[in-house]
């Protein structure tokens, strides 16, 4: 079950969700965003309330464009019709992430990680994610030899970047 098959959204009332719990829906979201199709649209709302947060425990209150944003997605799943998007499977994924501090990854129960230098961890939140990908294929790239290979990761730039230019832009850097 995921967060989104939860009644979480009351129209009649304010509810206050941690901001973790907001980012959590936010990014199940994006996950799905490239075929729930105007998704991305229907997430500003969202995260403009997210940069208002001090830290990730903080309590918002998701009341109003909010409110209308997250019953969207929630009709919107629902009413997906689950055509397959892509004739060629999916043979692996891989989950990436990256902070400040560093990047971690997971393929099929491997773990890759590694801390950013100085420099790197001054970059751009885009930039480090995208390193977190290019880092992540580069330790999995002996398992995934002939894969075609789906990422998931919660940065929406990274995201249309690899989906775009993905496959050109790797194969130089291998």
């Amino acid at each position: 079950m995921t967060i989104l098959d939860k009644p979480l959204i009351f129209k009649s009332q304010m509810i206050n969700l941690l901001a973790r719990t907001l980012a959590r829906i936010c990014g199940q979201c994006i996950s799905v965003a490239w075929v729930v199709t105007p998704g991305k649209l229907f997430l500003r709302k969202s995260y403009k309330l997210l940069g208002t947060r001090s830290s990730w425990s903080d309590l918002l209150a998701i009341t109003g464009d909010v409110t209308d944003e997250l019953t969207w997605w929630l009709e919107s799943v629902d009413a997906w019709n689950e055509r397959e998007i892509c004739s060629e499977s999916i043979q692996a994924q891989i989950v990436t992430d990256a902070s400040h501090l560093g990047w971690g990854a997971v393929y099929e129960g491997h773990i890759a990680s590694g801390d950013w230098n100085r420099r790197i961890s001054f970059q751009s939140s885009n930039e480090r994610e995208m390193l977190a990908i290019l880092m992540a294929l580069k330790s999995f790239k002996l398992l995934l030899t002939e894969k075609r290979v789906q990422i998931l990761t919660d940065n929406i730039s990274a995201m249309d970047i690899s989906d775009i230019w993905g496959a050109r832009a790797l194969r130089s850097q291998f």
